[in-house]
């Protein structure tokens, strides 16, 4: 059985006549940053060195040098810790148990006060 798009539905790539094999250029293409990365840092390299010999956009370059090696950039920081999250997640859960059913409002209204009352403490 096959997608709209040509792929099997396990996912894996489906093998047509005349269809381009898949590569893996993108992960050659970090390996290959990765292995430059220390040369960058320790200034042995420029930056622009580092583009052409990676091959990549500047943009992509940058980020990369700037994150470490990360690919992607970071998201917005956790605003709740683990714990608070999972206190939350338990009073949800609780009410869902004893048939108290919440909506979406009711529940951002809970998360709503929950947030206020820990900014408040912060």
């Amino acid at each position: 059985m096959f997608s709209p798009r040509g792929r099997a539905c396990s996912g894996a790539p489906t093998a047509f006549p005349g269809a381009r094999a898949p590569t893996n250029e993108p992960d050659a293409k970090r390996q290959r940053m990765s292995a430059l990365l220390p040369l960058v840092k320790s200034k042995a390299m420029t930056e622009a060195e580092f583009i052409r010999q990676a091959g990549v956009p500047r943009a992509v370059a940058r980020q990369f040098i700037k994150n470490d090696g990360a690919t992607m950039r970071k998201g917005p920081p956790l605003f709740l810790t683990t714990e608070e999250e999972e206190v939350l997640v338990r009073f949800i859960r609780s009410n869902s148990r004893i048939g108290r059913g919440m909506t979406r409002v009711d529940i951002r209204g809970a998360v709503g006060e929950y947030n206020d009352c820990l900014s408040a403490a912060r």
